[in-house]
């Protein structure tokens, strides 16, 4: 939305989309350091934001790009407004696992 006027919302509602491409995926070249993970590619996808100025951003990402998210968003939570994955990742979970899941945070102490 380049001209939130036009429809009857303020300046505050412009946003700019940030498409980075994967390295070795789309029109960029592959990584020739070892160690380019997922992992490796959400630190590269944070500094890049951060070098454009965003202090705060949403993420998005579909295919191997929702594990990047999912890693950017547990690097930089602060940073990480809001998530939208549209592929998961499933592992089977155990009891512990889940419980983990919904009261590790009330009670942190009880699940490690």
């Amino acid at each position: 939305l380049t001209d939130p006027s036009d429809h009857g919302l303020s300046d505050d509602h412009i946003f700019e989309v940030i498409c980075p491409s994967i390295p070795g995926y789309g029109f960029s070249e592959a990584s020739h350091k070892q160690g380019c993970d997922s992992v490796a590619v959400a630190r590269i996808c944070y500094k890049l934001m951060r070098r454009l100025g965003f202090n705060e951003f949403y993420i998005q990402g579909g295919d191997w790009g929702s594990l990047i998210c999912t890693n950017l968003a547990q690097l930089a939570p602060r940073h990480v407004k809001g998530l939208h994955l549209n592929m998961l990742f499933v592992a089977q979970f155990g009891v512990s696992q889940i419980l983990s899941l919904m009261f590790g945070k009330h009670f942190p102490g009880l699940f490690g």
